[in-house]
């Protein structure tokens, strides 16, 4: 994870020696979750989606009429919801008891995403990767245990996830320009690393997220390519 960070990096600074384009900030709105296997025996478990977010600056150079290179810096904010339940199992194979409980989620991420897009009349499609570095993270579980007829409550806060340092994935997204300055913009991201760490179970985190939002242009600057 830490090379492909030095590529990223290594890219974008190719980039600004291109010359600079279009320059300009964006802010998103949408949903997030947490893909998950984490089932073990006498439970069920359903992932959902919860809130999210992301913003920042975004940098595009023109290749020509018909593409462009992105690069974009962002904070972004993943949550995630899971309820939860098992059954209580003695020593003799007799249920006792189940646990329910809702299981609550969210990572604040510093994002860089680098695409390449093709443009349509006023529709650009572009396709890339984002690498991301975890800031903050954390978490909280509500619900209820009930063991030989007895209920106990369950309401704690994590103050830390067992995740890995930094993310990586797939990202797709869909502009609408719809003046000189502003952009209408769709947004798709799928992590293909698995975040969980000190995994003894085969168990699996990646991320979702999809968002709509808006770009707005700073300022431009023409540059032709020969």
């Amino acid at each position: 994870m830490k090379n492909t960070l030095i590529i990223t990096i290594l890219i974008v600074l190719n980039l600004s020696v291109l010359g600079q384009h279009n320059f300009g900030l964006k802010l998103n709105g949408g949903i997030s979750r947490l893909s998950s296997n984490l089932v073990g025996t006498n439970a069920t478990s359903k992932i959902r989606s919860a809130p999210s977010g992301l913003g920042g600056a975004f940098y595009n150079y023109e290749l020509g009429e018909k593409s462009i290179l992105g690069v974009e810096l962002l904070f972004s904010h993943i949550q995630s919801k899971e309820t939860m339940s098992f059954s209580l199992i003695n020593s003799d194979g007799v249920n006792v008891g189940y646990t329910t409980s809702d299981i609550y989620r969210n990572i604040s991420y510093l994002s860089l995403p680098i695409y390449y897009g093709f443009k349509k009349n006023r529709f650009t499609f572009n396709a890339g990767f984002r690498v991301s570095y975890a800031l903050k993270t954390g978490g909280s579980q509500k619900g209820e245990t009930v063991l030989n007829g007895r209920t106990e409550q369950i309401d704690y806060e994590y103050d830390e996830l067992n995740i890995d340092d930094f993310d990586f994935g797939a990202r797709a997204g869909l502009t609408y320009n719809l003046t000189d300055k502003i952009d209408l913009e769709a947004t798709y991201y799928y992590g293909t690393n698995n975040i969980l760490t000190n995994n003894n179970n085969n168990w699996t985190w990646r991320i979702q997220q999809a968002t709509i939002g808006v770009k707005y242009t700073l300022f431009s600057k023409e540059k032709n390519i020969n």
